[in-house]
């Protein structure tokens, strides 16, 4: 799977602007990404947190699945190609008939979980949704708090089909206006 052919759900908060002039992406600048998708820099490196939330997985699905619809199964993670909608590419981790699930390796501290679930998050499920062929779902995040005994939450959110109009028409204008004309 060759990521430069598409905006991956959890890189499309890089081109959703947050109305002060930044980014929902807490992680890619607009810049990092042309310079991604043009091969100009390579892929981002996994950090410590991200690796432990890939071999937490598993434990993580495990430990979940009473929590989720009976409909639930394993999304395309490791599958190649990504599921594709215009310029977006997602691999969910698990699916249901309502749409994406994702999971998460959190803290309370960094994440703000207590709050509400961080909007680049929402954007990613959006991207996700659209790439199931959806347009709109009742998605979900499994979150494992770290900081608290590794307890497993399921979240439920309503991702508007707005919200994933909005999101699939900034990546795909994103995708032509910079991408495409260099």
């Amino acid at each position: 799977d060759d990521r430069k052919l598409y905006i991956g759900a959890s890189e499309a908060a890089a081109v959703i602007p947050d109305g002060q002039g930044r980014v929902l992406s807490r992680y890619l600048t607009p810049v990092e990404l042309w310079q991604r998708k043009r091969g100009l820099i390579g892929e981002m490196t996994s950090t410590p947190v991200m690796q432990i939330g890939n071999l937490l997985e598993p434990l993580i699905w495990q430990q979940s699945c009473h929590l989720l619809p009976d409909d639930t199964r394993l999304g395309p993670a490791f599958a190649d190609p990504a599921l594709r909608s215009g310029a977006l590419g997602a691999h969910p981790d698990a699916y249901c008939r309502k749409g994406p699930i994702d999971f998460k390796v959190v803290t309370k501290t960094r994440e703000g979980w207590d709050r509400a679930i961080p909007l680049h998050y929402l954007v990613q499920l959006a991207a996700q949704t659209a790439c199931l062929g959806m347009t709109e779902s009742e998605a979900r995040i499994v979150s494992c708090h770290l900081d608290r005994g590794a307890e497993v939450r399921v979240s439920v959110v309503e991702v508007s089909a707005e919200w994933v109009a909005t999101v699939q028409a900034r990546a795909d204008e994103f995708w032509r206006d910079y991408i495409l004309t260099g």
